[in-house]
C-alpha cells in the first residue's frame, strides 16, 4: 500500500498565514523617542560599528517600500514595515500574511532587563510604545512586550498594566 500525499498549493494560502517570527526594528532616531536618549546613543554606537565594517548604517536610510522582491530579503530597520504600523500592514498584504507576532529588537531587551530604575523605566515606556503602536490593527498586529523578571512583584504588576494596553505577549 503506497501513500499519497497531495500538496496545498501555495496560492490557496495567501492571506491566511499566520507569522510568528518578526521583529519590531526601529533606528536610533525612534530608539530615543521609546526607551530615552541613552539607548538611541548605543543605536547610533552600533550604526557606526556596522559602517566601520563596511555596511551601510540603517540610520541614514529609512525602511524600503514593500516589494515582493524586499520583502522576504532585507531585514533590520531598512526593512519594508520595520517600525511603522501602517507599513508593517501593508507589508504583510505583500507577504500573504494575515496576522504577525512581533518580537521586540534586542536593544530594547537589554535596555528593559537591567537592574537599574533606568531598566524598569525602558521596560514601562517600551511597552507603552508596542501597545500604541499596535493599535493600528489589534488584530493583525500581535507585539510581545518585554518584562524585567527581576523583582516579581514589579514584573506582574507590569504584566497587568502593559495586557490593559493591548500588549497580547511578553519576552
Amino acid at each position: 500500500m503506497t501513500a499519497t500525499t497531495t500538496a496545498t498549493p501555495p496560492e490557496t494560502l495567501f492571506g491566511r498565514m499566520l507569522d510568528l517570527d518578526s521583529h519590531l526594528q526601529a533606528p536610533p532616531a525612534v530608539l530615543g523617542e521609546t526607551l530615552g536618549e541613552q539607548f538611541a546613543e548605543i543605536g547610533r554606537m552600533f550604526d557606526a560599528h556596522l559602517t566601520a565594517a563596511g555596511h551601510q548604517p540603517e540610520a541614514d536610510s529609512g525602511p524600503l517600500p514593500p516589494t515582493v522582491e524586499n520583502v522576504w530579503n532585507v531585514k533590520g530597520s531598512r526593512a519594508p514595515g520595520a517600525h511603522d504600523p501602517a507599513e508593517r500592514l501593508a507589508t504583510l498584504d505583500v507577504m500573504g500574511v494575515d496576522r504577525q507576532l512581533i518580537f521586540p529588537m534586542v536593544l530594547a531587551c537589554i535596555a528593559a532587563w537591567g537592574p537599574e530604575e533606568q531598566n524598569l523605566t525602558a521596560m514601562r515606556r517600551y511597552n507603552d510604545y508596542v501597545g500604541e503602536w499596535a493599535a493600528v490593527d489589534r488584530r493583525r498586529l500581535r507585539p510581545s512586550g518585554v518584562l524585567n523578571t527581576g523583582d516579581p512583584a514589579v514584573a506582574t504588576g507590569e504584566a497587568k498594566r502593559a495586557i490593559d494596553r493591548g500588549v497580547p505577549a511578553f519576552t
